[in-house]
């Protein structure tokens, strides 16, 4: 079991992930996660706020507000060799109450790296806030295989568009998932 507690802001200078996880039952509480450079549009956006990239099982993860990042939230399934047979992420709480990324929450199982790799994110539980983004929520899935990415749940997540001149594009793009649950959007 690991903790990341933070009441201050964790700022970033360059194109990184913040914070990556690949173990079972972590927790993650921080107040911010900003890009310093950020100039309020898409194209001066760097980095990822958090990472899930192994596999995160039962991990609790709060950041209250992010700025100026790529990618707010990112399942994004990786195996570390070709050997690595399974890698997914379920049963994991996340929320917030602020992201102004241009990517608020993405989920891609498309990182195997070979045929024989089985990918998925299910049954994760999404809280949120407010999303200023030019993409909400972003799910790619693999082509004619819906059961891979399923069984996830969005609560009370506001849309809210615009954001210091920023202009929202897609709220939810779906690709290849089933039965995926959204709660209190607006």
């Amino acid at each position: 079991n690991q903790s990341i507690v933070g009441n201050g802001c964790l700022q970033i200078l360059t194109d990184i992930t913040v914070i990556e996880m690949r173990n079972l039952y972590q927790k993650v509480d921080i107040r911010e996660i900003r890009y310093r450079d950020y100039e309020n549009t898409f194209e001066s956006m760097e980095g990822t706020g958090v990472l899930l990239s192994g596999n995160v099982h039962n991990a609790t993860i709060n950041v209250d507000k992010m700025t100026g990042i790529k990618i707010g939230f990112d399942l994004s399934p990786t195996p570390k060799t070709p050997e690595e047979r399974v890698v997914g992420s379920q049963y994991n709480k996340i929320s917030w109450q602020y992201l102004e990324c241009e990517t608020g929450i993405n989920i891609d199982i498309n990182n195997n790296m070979n045929e024989l790799q089985t990918l998925w994110v299910g049954e994760n539980q999404f809280h949120g806030g407010r999303l200023y983004c030019k993409k909400g929520i972003i799910i790619e899935g693999k082509k004619g295989d819906n059961d891979k990415i399923n069984g996830n749940v969005f609560n009370c997540i506001g849309f809210e568009g615009w954001a210091n001149g920023l202009m929202m594009e897609t709220p939810i793009k779906i690709k290849s998932a089933r039965l995926n649950n959204f709660h209190d959007l607006r």
